[in-house]
């Protein structure tokens, strides 16, 4: 009996619910590419990810892997904002500063059992370098639609990535599938062409708050990442509960 209540606890500590991926770019979207998928309201994402240099184009000049810590915040139901630092690994040159970078998802609709969700987005949107050093760029509209099976779930994504800036990330068409076992809700196998390469990977939420994944990139070199997730807002609707409460006892 007590080998079983600790089974259960142990069980309910580690994996608690599902999350929304945490892409390479460190947004919510599949391994690489976006999503239309959103966080819930106040959801704060802090992580690092490592990109392999042989899927990077302009920045580092192939020759160098990347690192990229970032802080994601969905700020509204509807609103997702990321700020990334990029950092050249290996370089001699100690002079080198980090590569800064702003991007924005806006959901403008929200998915219904007919209907997928999409979204707009644009990722490094701002430069003050006069000839454009927007290495990680993208403007794209994605859909994604979640499908549920016996429990186990679907998710189907697809978007056009279009070339505005001098660089950028993605270009034309990408896509992906997702899917999570009913036994495992927490864990999600991943596939997707990011409108460059074909990408196999997959990522666990653990503790309630530790999201790690993994994948191969061009299904030949490791990339992936950890981030750590906390709702922003919690303390404020904790309060907020209890001073409602607090009232009706009045």
């Amino acid at each position: 009996m007590n080998k079983s209540i600790l089974l259960t606890f142990l069980i309910s500590t580690v994996f608690i619910s599902g999350t929304e991926a945490q892409s390479l770019t460190g947004m919510t979207g599949i391994l690489n590419a976006p999503s239309a998928n959103m966080q819930k309201d106040g959801m704060f994402y802090t992580g690092a990810n490592y990109l392999n240099r042989n899927y990077i184009n302009s920045y580092g000049k192939g020759k160098h892997d990347i690192l990229i810590y970032y802080f994601d915040l969905t700020i509204l139901p509807f609103l997702e904002i990321n700020f990334r630092n990029n950092r050249i690994l290996g370089l001699s040159d100690y002079g080198h500063t980090v590569d800064r970078m702003l991007s924005v998802k806006i959901q403008v609709l929200k998915e219904r059992k007919y209907r997928p969700s999409i979204a707009l987005g644009a990722n490094d949107i701002f430069t003050q370098a006069k000839e454009g050093n927007q290495y990680f760029s993208a403007l794209y509209v994605v859909a994604t639609k979640t499908l549920s099976v016996k429990k186990s779930e679907f998710g189907f994504t697809f978007g056009y990535a279009y070339p505005y800036f001098n660089n950028y990330q993605f270009n034309g068409i990408f896509g992906g599938i997702t899917f999570s076992p009913s036994f495992l809700r927490q864990f999600t196998l991943m596939a997707e062409y990011d409108s460059r390469n074909i990408n196999l990977g997959g990522s666990i939420l653990l503790f309630k708050h530790l999201y790690l994944f993994g994948l191969l990139q061009g299904m030949k070199s490791l990339s992936g990442g950890a981030a750590f997730k906390v709702s922003a807002f919690s303390g404020f609707k904790s309060l907020k509960r209890k001073q409602d409460a607090s009232v009706k006892e009045k």
